[in-house]
């Protein structure tokens, strides 16, 4: 028998249950039984028979089969909780271990804790106590433990590298420039009203606890993503990995300080970064410059050997990241990072795209996944091939996590060695969130954190999660370019407008037009809007063809290809986002 008091907490429970990370939720509809709560940014629940199965495709794409359609099933080994919960830490966290030592008071055998220290302090180059030239002593942990506690970590990491990024306005007409005056704002720009807003909501709860959920993620992911490039370089990846969470961490760190949050707020440490995408080294380290941390940290001081030391402790716990020397130079490695001045790395359009589908999928699974390929083949000029196991070179392997807290999870662009882009299936329409996450890896960012979102929708900064504060941080216009598409509610990239919401009843993204019936389509997930076939058309079909400003998009976008001050200017520097190249299809 339910008491009426529970009532309220079992709401709150059912509710939870749909929030996805703003991939769109239907509460209940997961379960396949009809919702009240009204669609909250998904697309429409899809009834259709699902018992096709399509075969591996190349160029070009066949006849779909009928009965294609994304949808939730729960069956085999989907939602494992436990999993999340009970994760078998072979990856580690050597700072979770620390803090676990000292609240269990265990002491350690002076060989294992010196192989433990030294792992601190090759991931924490910088902490005091690794400063000294000497192996700390164990009972320095509650002053190790307790210095993460007077500021951010990314004092303590190693040396955030110098990467030269090119002033895209240094030649360019001064007017051009004006144009420009609420595009052009720095990365993390945020006004003093909004400021005030988000301490005003830290007043009323905990902003700087850091939630259970956080840490089982990204000890999740930490193993995820270890497994799956040791298993490609051949040698062990954890600290390669962890430095990437680090670095995703001290990014949000260091936007929350842009804010003078630093004391209000302590963002989510997760690994992930804006709710759904992971963040290359490469990625964070143009990131933290453009935040003006470049130099901030510090060069690992090798720790003696102890006599009770084996030879291979650190070699066990080595790198693949090099880090700059103080006052090394800036190293130009535009070529490398950015594809016509964004901040991704493009797949080469001239053969399909390799992909594997993982063991952990079952077949209805890789039914959506094939449906979601098909639909940007359809639609573009991108073709992939499916392959049995995974190859050596870039390609993209479909993993199945077992999560009920999201939906899909991918990096932005192409990644080095490969792209691991990791589904649930628990969501509302499975297919729409493959598409999403494959368009992320194509390198489209999310559409409400495009630069002029806010002529489009409304932040309501005094509903948001200030501790996901950086799902809201629009990117830094001199990375990423529109190519001249418009602002689409119905984009496949948009996140709902309920997402990282304080009060899910009340939205954190409003539109600012047409409000009551386009709030209903934010987040839908049925199918590609017409704007993102447009851009991955710009994107990858139109050889020969090129943006020699990121600032092009913002132009066009501004009708500046025909206007007659600037038309020639645009016509020899923007043609992509004046539609002056041959389209492909």
């Amino acid at each position: 028998m339910i008491h009426f008091q529970m009532i309220p907490f079992l709401v709150f429970l059912i509710a939870l249950a749909g929030v996805v990370e703003g991939q769109g939720w239907r509460p209940w509809d997961r379960f396949n039984h009809v919702s009240n709560f009204g669609n909250w940014g998904g697309g429409g629940w899809d009834n259709r028979p699902r018992n096709q199965s399509p075969e591996p495709r190349d160029i070009p794409p066949p006849v779909p089969p009928p009965g294609f359609h994304g949808g939730p099933r729960f069956g085999g080994n989907i939602i494992k909780i436990t999993e999340i919960i009970d994760i078998d830490k072979k990856a580690g966290d050597i700072l979770s271990d620390f803090k676990d030592f000292h609240k269990k008071h265990k002491k350690l055998g002076r060989k294992e804790w010196h192989k433990n220290v030294k792992q601190f302090c090759h991931r924490f180059p910088g902490h005091p106590n690794c400063r000294r030239g000497k192996i700390p002593d164990q009972k320095e942990l509650e002053e190790m433990i307790g210095q993460f506690n007077k500021g951010g970590i990314g004092r303590f990491l190693k040396r955030v590298p110098k990467v030269y990024i090119e002033d895209p306005l240094a030649r360019v007409d001064p007017k051009l420039k004006e144009l420009l005056e609420n595009t052009s704002r720095g990365f993390g720009h945020l006004n003093a009203e909004n400021v005030n807003k988000l301490r005003d909501i830290c007043k009323r709860r905990k902003c700087r606890e850091q939630p259970e959920s956080a840490k089982k993620t990204r000890e999740y992911f930490t193993q995820k993503l270890a497994d799956f490039e040791t298993k490609i370089a051949g040698r062990d990846k954890t600290d390669s990995v962890q430095l990437r969470f680090d670095r995703t961490l001290q990014i949000k760190e260091a936007l929350l300080e842009k804010g003078n949050l630093t004391a209000d707020i302590a963002p989510v440490d997760n690994g992930v970064y804006d709710l759904d995408t992971m963040l290359t080294e490469e990625q964070a380290n143009i990131l933290l410059n453009e935040l003006n941390k470049a130099g901030v940290g510090s060069d690992e001081i090798p720790l003696p050997e102890a006599d009770d030391d084996s030879d291979d402790d650190d070699a066990s716990n080595s790198t693949d990241t090099a880090t700059a020397a103080p006052g090394a130079p800036a190293r130009h490695r535009k070529s490398a990072l950015y594809f016509e001045g964004n901040l991704i790395k493009k797949w080469d359009p001239s053969s399909p795209i390799r992909y594997v589908l993982d063991s952990s999928l079952e077949n209805l699974d890789k039914n959506d996944v094939r449906a979601a390929i098909y639909e940007i083949e359809k639609n573009t000029c991108i073709r992939f091939k499916e392959l049995a196991s995974p190859p050596t070179g870039s390609h993209i392997v479909y993993y199945k996590v077992d999560s009920p807290t999201f939906c899909g999870l991918s990096y932005v662009g192409r990644a080095d060695p490969a792209n691991p882009i990791y589904l649930s299936f628990g969501c509302e329409n499975n297919k729409g969130v493959a598409i999403h996450e494959t368009m992320h890896a194509l390198g489209v960012a999310h559409q409400h954190l495009r630069n002029d979102r806010d002529q489009f929708i409304t932040i309501n900064w005094s509903n948001i999660d200030p501790q996901q504060y950086d799902a809201f941080v629009v990117v830094d216009s001199k990375l990423y370019t529109s190519y001249g598409v418009k602002y689409a509610y119905d984009s496949i990239m948009h996140y709902n407008g309920y997402t990282a919401a304080q009060n899910i009843a009340i939205p954190t993204m409003n539109p600012k037009t047409n409000s009551a019936a386009n709030l209903q389509i934010l987040g839908q997930r049925q199918k590609m809007g017409a704007t993102d076939i447009e851009l991955l058309k710009k994107m990858y079909c139109q050889p020969n063809c090129e943006d020699k400003n990121v600032y092009c998009g913002a132009w066009a976008l501004k009708d500046l290809c025909k206007n007659p001050g600037h038309d020639q200017y645009m016509a020899a520097n923007c043609r992509k986002s004046c539609n002056l190249c041959a389209l492909g299809g």
